[in-house]
């Protein structure tokens, strides 16, 4: 007969025979209810006090308590109370930190992960020492502003890895087979209870896949195209359509924005002829007209958002039509980094999802587990990913029985968070529409705009700044304006220039 200790804040409390039940979910946090019975009402649970389960000395639950529901024992009008405890696990601490901080492209998912550690120090959080290196961003990972659960739960739909913080207070995130269930099922071996569950369906299936990112932002925010050129190409695409300084209101609008080659040339419409470079809003290109360009060079302009992007199967779509769905990332701000979701989603929502439900007596199986299901009668042969785990501590028994979901090795492969999502009625919008974060501050944030000079001002709480806004220190000279500039000899002292395409020259 199994032993059950139950803490609470470090001071043991039985429990009430039957009424345990725990809910376990991959990338999410797991949930657990119990009742605790106190003669004379003299125990009372506290909330937030930290609640751990122990089944034979191996930790079960590891959380914080939720809500307390007190009543007479037995629905009695007397002293001695029964309390109905839930708590949620330590992932719950996810949700108490806003994350601001920029996964460098290039980095990997623990690299990533490093990033993020210092959000769960303060609650005694820790990485795990046995942290996948994992997959390599291809593109910047800004967070300004999403809760930590939030950061998860991109990283897995960027990587595939699941996970959280477990019932030690320690982050991890895995792939598929990387953690082994500590037993599998096979039919008729009385690993499983009664009969198994097998739910094949395409309820969640799209061959077109619309991100919309960017949040709404009311403003636009600055945006910089890096380049180089090497005498030859002429057309440089640009990442988004261009909206300001000067609001494009006809093809000829002069200065839509700024060209940094050259010191500064400006750019305008294709009917603006008397500017160096031309802007083509169709075909989202540049170019400058005198003679291609010849090593580095930036394009700097304004974005508004939200934007979109949008990925399909042409195979698909002629085989059954368009099946189109949007997904909103309203903390994204990067084109690459939606790609790339739009991507993950695409492969996910092609699928059949195939998922197998069953019951088992034994413990140690939790989400994020692989596990081989070997059940002919049921046509289910191969490797399964657990999805959710239910322990229950049933009236009739002593122990605990759990109830198990494992979905398909081959469906959502890309990310079983999405999975969750839609099964608790998200539709197909991810968990990062919950909350949402500022786009980037217009002019650089809090770190100072470059070039060299470049004037800070107070904008909307942050520091901002114009590249074309500067003091020359040396010179004791003002340049302010789209497109201004000093082009006297050196030394030259005093100047101001403002306006649109000012110069001063030598005469």
């Amino acid at each position: 007969m199994p032993t059950f200790t139950v803490t609470i804040d470090g001071v043991p409390h039985p429990i009430r025979v039957g009424s345990l039940s725990i809910q376990e979910v991959a990338n999410g946090i797991n949930t657990l209810r119990a009742a605790f019975v106190s003669v004379g009402g003299a125990f009372r649970p506290a909330l937030g006090a930290e609640l751990v389960i122990l089944r034979d000395g191996v930790r079960v639950f590891g959380g914080y308590i939720a809500t307390c529901h007190e009543t007479g024992a037995g629905g009695k009008p007397i002293t001695t109370i029964e309390t109905l405890v839930d708590a949620d696990s330590y992932h719950v601490i996810a949700d108490r930190r806003f994350v601001y901080v920029t996964i460098p492209a290039g980095a990997t998912l623990k690299e990533g992960l490093e990033l993020l550690e210092p959000y769960i120090t303060p609650y005694g959080g820790s990485l795990s020492v046995a942290q996948a290196v994992g997959p390599t961003f291809p593109t910047d990972i800004v967070f300004a502003g999403d809760t930590l659960r939030q950061a998860i739960d991109r990283l897995s739909q960027l990587s595939g890895f699941v996970g959280g913080l477990d019932y030690f207070k320690v982050l991890r995130m895995v792939a598929f087979g990387e953690v082994l269930a500590p037993f599998n099922i096979a039919e008729a071996d009385g690993s499983q209870v009664g009969d198994v569950e097998v739910v094949r369906s395409r309820a969640k299936y799209f061959n077109r896949v619309i991100v919309k990112y960017g949040g709404s932002a009311t403003a636009p925010v600055d945006h910089v195209d890096a380049f180089v050129g090497d005498g030859v190409q002429e057309l440089f695409d640009l990442t988004y359509p261009i909206v300001g300084p000067v609001p494009p209101t006809a093809d000829g609008a002069v200065g839509y924005a700024v060209v940094d080659y050259n010191t500064y040339e400006s750019l305008g419409g294709l009917l603006a002829v008397d500017l160096l470079w031309e802007y083509d809003p169709a075909a989202l290109t540049v170019r400058r007209r005198a003679s291609p360009p010849v090593g580095p060079f930036q394009v700097r302009y304004w974005v508004q958002y939200p934007q979109l992007v949008a990925v399909e199967d042409a195979a698909e779509i002629a085989a059954h039509g368009i099946f189109e769905t949007v997904v909103e990332y309203p903390t994204v701000f990067s084109k690459a980094e939606a790609i790339a979701l739009a991507e993950s989603h695409l492969s996910e929502f092609l699928q059949i999802l195939q998922t197998v439900t069953f019951q088992t007596d034994t413990l140690g199986l939790h989400p994020g587990q692989t596990i081989t299901l070997t059940l002919p009668s049921r046509n289910v042969a191969g490797s399964y990913f657990l999805s959710e785990v239910e322990p229950a501590h049933l009236a009739a028994m002593t122990d605990l029985r759990t109830r198990v979901t494992a979905i398909d090795s081959a469906t959502f492969r890309g990310s079983y968070r999405q999975l969750y999502v839609d099964w608790l009625g998200g539709g197909a919008k991810t968990s990062a529409n919950v909350g949402g974060a500022a786009p980037p501050p217009s002019g650089g944030g809090v770190t100072p705009i470059p070039p060299e000079g470049a004037i800070q001002y107070y904008r909307g709480g942050v520091l901002g700044g114009s590249a074309s806004f500067r003091y020359l220190e040396a010179e004791t000279s003002l340049v302010g304006g789209v497109g201004s500039t000093i082009t006297a000899t050196t030394p030259f002292d005093g100047c101001v220039v403002f306006g649109v395409d000012c110069h001063i020259a030598d005469a």
